[in-house]
């Protein structure tokens, strides 16, 4: 009986989830909520763009937006970390191609 009860509970959750919009749903904050549209909206109409390149736009999206100084400089760490992972990623298959 017990065991059924948590099934249930679990069941209700995951179908709340199915019925919630993920877009109206953000965890850890509503940073990403600032634009237009979310960098996730953006980037999955732009599939042309990297891995890399897609975390730097969401990076970029919510440059200021988490509030405080640190927290800026967090995602400027960030942005630069991955442009310099794009450009050796770039460069490495580059290398690849050549030989």
């Amino acid at each position: 009986m017990h065991n059924n009860v948590h099934l249930e509970i679990a069941r209700r959750d995951m179908e709340e989830r199915r019925t919630t919009d993920a877009l109206a749903t953000m965890v850890g904050g509503n940073h990403y909520r600032a634009g237009t549209i979310q960098p996730v909206e953006f980037m999955e109409a732009n599939p042309q763009f990297t891995f890399c390149q897609s975390q730097i736009i969401k990076y970029a999206a919510r440059l200021g937006a988490k509030g405080g100084i640190e927290e800026e400089r967090k995602d400027l760490a960030k942005i630069r970390h991955y442009c310099d992972l794009h450009e050796q990623l770039v460069t490495d298959q580059r290398k690849g191609s050549d030989g």
